[in-house]
């Protein structure tokens, strides 16, 4: 991954809440035992057509969805941004070091196409990316199509300024205390 690449990893709004609970982006199910799975990212700025793309409906069809679809079906559109840190593949990359057969390759490249994707911005993590690797966390408005912070970050933030103003607690006189612990015990409680 080159330093200033920014990569993503897309998901929807439904997705992304088992993803924020778990503290981890999971690993992708392979297409076999002996192939390694991936957490699948892409170097696209605005949305990765393949994220969502595809859905199996209740009578085993499967179908291919646009963007606004995936949107109004799946509660928003999400994304993490990776940290620079993690150890990211290219497609390129991946095709030699993942064990894929020749058959699940043209099977991957094929669904790109139908997705309207292109593989030369994929990118792949061999191990799954917890929140170490996550500089940020945001969705996408679904008006103007704009990314902003998830309530996540906002929540994360506030618990680092929680934590500045507890360390200067013992300096403060005892009803500076109790008010301020009271008033920290109720954001917290809200946060």
């Amino acid at each position: 991954m080159a330093a200033s690449e920014s990569v993503y990893h897309y998901t929807t709004g439904k997705a992304l809440a088992g993803i924020l609970a778990a503290g981890v982006i999971r690993t992708s199910p392979s297409f076999s035992p002996r192939e390694r799975a991936v957490v699948w990212c892409s170097a696209l700025e605005d949305w990765e057509p393949s994220a969502g793309c595809v859905h199996t409906l209740p009578d085993g069809r499967v179908i291919r969805r646009t963007k606004e679809e995936i949107r109004r079906a799946e509660g928003g559109l999400g994304r993490i941004r990776i940290a620079g840190e993690a150890k990211l593949f290219t497609f390129e990359q991946y095709k030699r070091i993942s064990k894929i057969s020749n058959r699940h390759l043209r099977v991957l490249q094929q669904f790109a196409e139908a997705c309207g994707a292109d593989i030369r911005f994929w990118r792949v993590s061999l191990v799954p990316l917890n929140r170490v690797f996550w500089e940020s966390v945001e969705m996408q408005h679904p008006v103007d199509g704009s990314w902003m912070p998830h309530p996540v970050q906002k929540k994360e933030a506030l618990r680092e300024v929680l934590a500045d103003i507890q360390t200067h607690l013992p300096f403060m006189d005892t009803a500076r205390q109790q008010r301020l612990y009271g008033q920290l015990a109720r954001l917290e409680k809200k946060y």
